[in-house]
């Protein structure tokens, strides 16, 4: 592959495909300079081969007759529980976070679908390890890498936010996405407080009577049936149905719906919260719908109780004690619990997450400098890898950095391991000494003559 040189430079640099500017950012000369470089820029040489590395990936997913991703990933075929969906796993757990039940050969009849987190997570995997095979330190750090991927798998998924909404008796008269087709006052309301309710991320269901748990892109035909019907969706579906979705670990669950719907969902999360099953009727689900969807009340979730502003009566909106004070976090006076509240004063919850923000200052510290480490041993790994040292591990390659910052950091100071300290003499001397007079025998190489 043919260098160009930046500035008629001695270094060789690696041209971005159809620019004129290098990998490190560089303009470069229009010809090359392959046969006269004296060195290849190490900035380059990386980005050039993960590129490289990227297109190979490419086209071994388009290679029919090429190793399968499975194969390139490094991983093995798996099942979850009774789902269709085959899994992918580097150990007892799925690329998804799930537990394994059983590995298997690959797709066949009963289980035809691939579960589309792992192949996500399957296809960095192999673009890892093709990058460490171009490279074998870099290994070091794949390991690394996979480990903390396979320890934060579980918590993304139980953490990831899941809002069910109901179906409606009112519906388009044609088939169209799930999301489209419900058109239902009610229905509506409900969707616009879930998309309030997931607007810094998370997943919205629609439980339909017929279909079970249906995400918002599926399409569907007209039907007409309710929940608890005969030919409804039992418990035991729906449970398959979130095992399927990778959701029924999830722990921060909300479901907007009345008795009927709320019971059904329960059955999957029973640890969800229900704000409206609490309420008397339709108007009180619609007030509470249009709080949640304009931001105004959170849906309140298990945790301290909520109470009651003193001289109100106040059957929805509850307000958080602030037991170093005996009032509200907002500043209210109040009367005693409120049992009926499902939903949380605003100011309340404001306060208390600023004070909540001061106690999590130190973890985020702490996590930081986690972060720091991580960040120096792949830099360490990089400068193995530039100055062709040759060692073999990362604690190696920490070794040789950390030498290499203290040269660095002796040079800066001016001591013997970096320039003359007289090599640039100031214009005004009266006479110039040379460096051996000057400085003495303890700056030369050779301390005897």
């Amino acid at each position: 592959m043919d260098t160009y040189s930046h500035a008629y430079g001695n270094t060789g640099h690696y041209r971005r495909p159809g620019t004129q500017t290098s990998y490190c950012g560089r303009d470069l000369l229009p010809e090359p300079n392959t046969g006269i470089a004296k060195r290849v820029c190490g900035s380059c040489a990386k980005a050039e081969q993960r590129d490289r590395v990227a297109a190979e990936q490419t086209a071994a997913d388009r290679d029919l007759n090429g190793p399968v991703l499975a194969v390139r990933a490094g991983v093995r075929y798996c099942l979850v529980g009774t789902g269709r969906r085959v899994h992918y796993s580097n150990n007892d757990d799925t690329l998804c976070g799930r537990e394994v039940t059983e590995y298997t050969d690959g797709l066949d009849k009963r289980h035809d679908l691939l579960c589309a987190p792992c192949i996500k997570a399957a296809e960095k995997r192999a673009y890892a390890r093709a990058l460490a095979a171009a490279s074998p330190l870099a290994a070091a750090a794949v390991d690394l890498a996979e480990t903390v991927e396979q320890a934060d798998a579980e918590q993304a998924v139980t953490a990831r936010r899941v809002v069910v909404i109901p179906c409606g008796a009112a519906k388009l008269d044609r088939e169209a996405p799930a999301a489209e087709l419900y058109t239902g006052s009610y229905h509506r309301a409900c969707a616009r407080a879930a998309a309030a309710l997931t607007v810094d991320g998370g997943t919205i269901l629609i439980l339909s009577a017929l279909h079970g748990l249906v995400p918002l892109d599926r399409v569907l035909a007209p039907y007409n049936l309710r929940m608890g019907a005969p030919g409804s969706i039992a418990p035991d579906a729906l449970r398959e149905q979130a095992r399927e979705l990778g959701l029924d670990h999830a722990t921060d669950v909300t479901i907007l719906a009345g008795l009927t719907y709320a019971t059904a969902a329960l059955a999957v999360w029973p640890h969800a919260v229900t704000p409206l099953t609490g309420m008397p009727g339709m108007g009180h689900h619609m007030r509470a719908l249009a709080s949640i969807a304009d931001n105004e009340q959170a849906v309140t979730a298990t945790g301290p109780a909520l109470h009651a502003p003193r001289g109100l009566r106040n059957l929805t909106t509850g307000h958080m004690l602030d037991e170093t004070t005996g009032r509200a976090y907002c500043g209210a006076e109040l009367a005693g619990p409120n049992g009926a509240a499902v939903l949380t004063c605003t100011a309340c919850r404001h306060h208390r997450a600023a004070l909540d923000a001061v106690v999590t200052v130190a973890a985020a510290v702490e996590a930081d400098n986690e972060l720091g480490v991580v960040a120096y041993a792949v830099d360490a790994v990089e400068h193995a890898e530039q100055v062709e040292a040759g060692v073999e591990t990362v604690e190696d390659a920490e070794a040789l950095f950390a030498a290499q910052l203290v040269t660095e950091a002796d040079a800066t100071d001016g001591t013997w391991r970096g320039a003359w300290i007289g090599e640039h003499q100031a214009a005004d001397v009266l006479f110039a000494l040379n460096q051996v007079e000057e400085q003495g025998a303890l700056f030369l190489d050779r301390t005897a003559q």
